[in-house]
């Protein structure tokens, strides 16, 4: 995720809520043992975890992240993250969680009492979109119109080097600027674009492994670039497709991920999310229902990643997106490029 701030004064002004100086108590790494209730995960059972606590988003919010212990009873882990705020206006501390499967967790407190700080508030049941069977992806971009031509000063540039492994050829502008769409640079919108949103597809079903792959591409519109500009690719996960479409034309309808089940779907993407229920017949002429929930993304969520990698870097935690994340991401595009620039086929 990239962006840039058109207020950076605001945020050197604004400073958190004193209040939230009483969560300096959670800060760190914690272990916990529970006995959880039956629910859509599972029966009743004792389970053991870890928490990590740490301030983020300029101390606003207290980042609570939760996960338990795989064990062979319970082989789907038990993972959520929260978060911990004030409401100066309500006087009310506020907690906002999530959990893997789509739970979440909407509560406030007033605050201490004695040793104890309860949120309350409604918990909303996982698998509120029912069973999940089909994910799409998609990236439009505009690389007809502003494209302008690249000025390069080639005395300053060292083009040997940066072909590296690549067969040497004439300085080319276009291929200097736009490297990910040519094979010997880049993958194309497949790693480019498409990991972006895969990344959040596997997330979802805890599930990294794709076991087939169709593709397809053809170079439309870019005649002097390597990799397609128009583009389609149907990943298998069990019993879930992720599907995902880019061409270059334009950029009506953006990026996003339409995650659809038998309850309801949601429409996510950089700008935040929408649920819309099921409707109850088939239409033509399709209008979509009205918004079941909600939410927006109060800024970049790029500039939290960064942060968080940084504090990894200095205190050695494990970041929120491990490196692990990002080769699992890395190989889905990779097995589209696989099946698009082979049979049409990937299997395993």
């Amino acid at each position: 995720m990239r962006g840039e701030s058109t207020r950076p004064e605001h945020r050197e002004t604004v400073k958190p809520p004193a209040e939230l100086e009483a969560l300096d108590y959670f800060v760190g790494s914690w272990s916990y043992t529970a006995q959880l209730e039956a629910g859509a995960d599972g029966p009743a059972r004792d389970t053991k975890g870890a928490l990590i606590c740490r301030w983020e988003l300029g101390k606003f919010h207290l980042g609570v992240a939760e996960d338990d212990e795989l064990t062979l009873a319970q082989p789907r882990r038990r993972q959520s993250r929260a978060y911990w705020s004030y409401d100066p206006a309500a006087k009310l501390y506020t907690c906002a969680a999530f959990y893997f499967g789509g739970g979440r967790f909407i509560g406030s407190s007033a605050g201490w009492r004695r040793d104890q700080l309860t949120f309350s508030g409604d918990l909303i049941a996982g698998g509120g979109l029912g069973q999940v069977t089909f994910i799409r992806t998609y990236w439009y971009q505009n690389h007809i119109a502003n494209q302008d031509a690249v000025n390069v000063d080639v005395s300053k540039l060292d083009w040997k080097r940066f072909l590296g492994t690549a067969s040497a050829r004439p300085f080319d502008a276009d291929q200097y600027a736009h490297w990910r769409w040519y094979w010997d640079f880049g993958g194309g919108a497949m790693t480019d674009l498409f990991i972006h949103w895969v990344d959040v597809a596997q997330w979802y079903m805890n599930d990294d492994n794709p076991v087939r792959a169709t593709a397809s591409g053809v170079k439309a519109l870019l005649q002097q670039r390597q990799t397609p500009d128009t583009m389609s690719a149907a990943l298998q996960y069990g019993k879930t497709i992720v599907e995902f479409d880019s061409a270059l034309l334009g950029y009506i309808e953006g990026g996003g991920l339409m995650i659809r089940g038998t309850k309801a779907a949601m429409r996510l993407h950089r700008s935040g999310f929408e649920v819309y229920n099921e409707i109850p017949n088939y239409a033509e002429g399709f209008n979509m229902p009205p918004v079941a929930a909600k939410e927006t993304s109060p800024h970049d969520g790029g500039l939290d990643h960064m942060k968080n990698f940084l504090d990894c870097v200095r205190s050695r935690n494990t970041p929120t997106a491990p490196v692990e994340v990002g080769v699992a991401a890395a190989r889905a595009g990779h097995v589209a490029n696989l099946a698009m620039r082979g049979s049409g086929v990937w299997a395993g």
